[in-house]
């Protein structure tokens, strides 16, 4: 899957190992220490092979609705650092910190 800070490449990672490194990242994020995480940094996570509830149809006469779902959007990383985003402050329920997050975290 691509990871993408601001619209460019910065390389892949496997979707195995994808969920981890968001994790990791959100952490560092919120925990603010030694390293220069943004606090507004956005942290966008498209899956492979799943389609978020906000976009899912419903299933059509005569379809079977336990049928796995396709993904629309295009799956990878999506970092996102530019001024000017809508983000709102959240309770980070793992670390217990504020999480600043964008619409599509």
């Amino acid at each position: 899957m691509p990871i993408l800070l601001d619209g460019v490449l910065l390389g892949y990672v496997d979707p195995k190992i994808a969920p981890h490194l968001v994790n990791s990242l959100r952490q560092l994020k919120v925990q603010q220490k030694d390293l220069e995480v943004p606090m507004t940094l956005e942290i966008a996570y498209m899956s492979p092979g799943r389609q978020s509830s906000a976009m899912k149809a419903p299933p059509q006469p005569g379809e079977d609705p336990d049928r796995p779902e396709k993904n629309y959007a295009f799956p990878g990383v999506f970092l996102s650092s530019q001024i000017a985003r809508f983000v709102r402050p959240v309770r980070n329920l793992m670390t217990g910190g504020t999480e600043w997050i964008g619409p599509l975290e």
